[in-house]
């Protein structure tokens, strides 16, 4: 009858994985042995499904079941039976560096059968208590990560406080962005600054042909006077004039034809200055803290330099970009990193 609760158990969190995808960063499947404490240790099991989210934490649903929870009640009497209950509730997870983690759990338990006797019913399939957990989280993988945890339920029907150790695995899918995520070791460069240089090349053919348009008409022979010839000396002072017209005629196509130039102003630099994460001699490793970098919204890249590979977040214009980065990262994923200029 267990197995076939639990069974419905799995079977429903898997279902509600392809729903609950949109509104989380990312799902956890765990599946963990329990070593419960009350007046004797018994032992257990434990599966769960968890849905995170970077901004405002997460929520749990685990599946509970400690086999032949041993102690003695008020009435002295020796008790003996197992407990299969959920646990629901809100966690918190705290980032201490790029493998470790630590989550702190709220929530209730939900006792899942009933134990009675002739004289009365002393729990019932639905009866709560309050639960709360520490638990740390050592990631092996990009995926897979080991978990150690202390969890107590205060207050249930018949069985009173629990306490129990929790080892268990698991198994992370994620869903941030990875569009610009590093694979293979491939570097991701910052994304190239188009400069609008269309319109600054329409302006000048529009001027060259301006300047062809300004020196056609001015090269053109200038309209010559009619004078009626009378003497010599008039013929003489004819020629004089065409001459000094034809000698201003050469000079100003010279004069107009000067490249009208325009002024392009030079974008300012871009990229200055960037952010030194972490050098790793396993490839493995910068990538995975280049997927994270790329996942918070900041540009990374991987650098090889002999034998190490450095992670750095770049795309700043100046030191204050970079030093704000360097806080915020700082606060998010406990990297103190070091600012250096391109």
């Amino acid at each position: 009858m267990q197995r076939n609760r639990l069974t419905a158990v799995l079977m429903a969190s898997l279902t509600t994985i392809p729903t609950l995808a949109v509104c989380a960063d990312e799902i956890n499947l765990t599946a963990a042995y329990i070593q419960a404490r009350t007046d004797k240790p018994s032992a257990g099991a434990l599966v769960g499904v968890s849905y995170e989210s970077k901004s405002w934490g997460g929520v749990y649903l685990d599946y509970l079941n400690i086999d032949n929870i041993e102690f003695i009640d008020d009435n002295d009497v020796e008790q003996k039976n197992s407990l299969p209950a959920y646990l629901v509730g809100y966690q918190y997870r705290v980032p201490l560096n790029q493998k470790l983690s630590v989550a702190f759990r709220l929530g209730a338990a939900i006792a899942n059968q009933q134990i009675s006797d002739s004289q009365q019913t002393w729990l019932e399939p639905g009866d709560t208590a309050l639960t709360y957990a520490v638990q740390m989280n050592w990631a092996v993988s990009d995926v897979l990560s080991l978990n150690m945890g202390l969890n107590r339920i205060d207050g249930l029907n018949y069985f009173g406080d629990i306490s129990n150790l929790q080892l268990g695995l698991t198994y992370r899918l994620s869903f941030a962005d990875k569009s610009n995520k590093v694979v293979r070791g491939e570097i991701s460069k910052p994304k190239p600054l188009v400069s609008n240089k269309t319109a600054p090349a329409t302006n000048r053919q529009a001027q060259q042909a301006d300047k062809i348009t300004i020196n056609s008409v001015q090269a053109s022979d200038p309209v010559q006077p009619v004078v009626a010839p009378t003497t010599s000396s008039t013929l003489v002072e004819q020629r004089m004039a065409e001459r000094a017209a034809q000698g201003v005629a050469e000079q100003e196509p010279k004069v107009l034809s000067k490249k009208i130039e325009t002024n392009v102003q030079q974008r300012p630099s871009q990229n200055n200055f960037k952010l030194q994460l972490g050098a790793f001699a396993n490839p493995s490793n910068a990538k995975q803290l280049a997927s994270k970098l790329e996942s918070a919204g900041y540009q990374a890249e991987v650098v090889k330099k002999d034998n190490l590979n450095i992670v750095y977040a770049v795309g700043f214009n100046d030191r204050n970009q970079a030093t704000s980065a360097r806080k915020a990262i700082s606060s998010r994923f406990a990297i103190d990193g070091i600012i250096r200029a391109n």
